[in-house]
């Protein structure tokens, strides 16, 4: 059974000394494909040994800042609350356009998908060009 004869790669640091991966994660605590994604990213040493943040805790409560035509800033979850829409409506919503009107526009309880489901079927009921109430009624019943 032959050994493990492979030399590892030393990364030499903005302080001018040698470091391999190995070395870096015991240093600071953290995983060996850790360490190597730092020292592919940098060879600074304070930036390297920077302690190992645990799941999105530095990110809490931090979102995207939307600026609408107003003037008005909000965030999607402001936006949720503002106008009882879901995080994917609103979140569509601010893709399509930041438009104020259209964005801060809520939901109209009665239909599934709200005024533009109403105006979709309008537009594709004045598209047929066949009786869109009986065509088919009559049709089946014909055959």
């Amino acid at each position: 059974m032959a050994g493990n004869n492979k030399k590892l790669t030393e990364y030499k640091l903005s302080d001018g000394q040698s470091l391999t991966a190995k070395a870096l994660a015991e240093l600071a605590g953290i995983a060996l494909p850790t360490a190597r994604t730092r020292l592919q990213q940098s060879r600074d040493i304070e930036w390297l040994t920077r302690p190992l943040v645990k799941g999105n805790n530095n990110s809490k409560g931090i979102f995207k800042k939307y600026t609408l035509n107003d003037g008005s800033v909000w965030t999607v979850p402001e936006l949720v609350k503002e106008t009882n829409c879901t995080k994917q409506t609103v979140a569509a919503r601010l893709h399509k356009s930041l438009d104020a009107a259209r964005v801060l526009r809520p939901v109209i309880s009665g239909t599934p998908m709200g005024q533009d489901s109403v105006k979709a079927r309008a537009n594709i009921k004045n598209r047929m060009f066949f009786d869109p109430d009986g065509f088919w009624k009559i049709f089946n019943r014909s055959t």
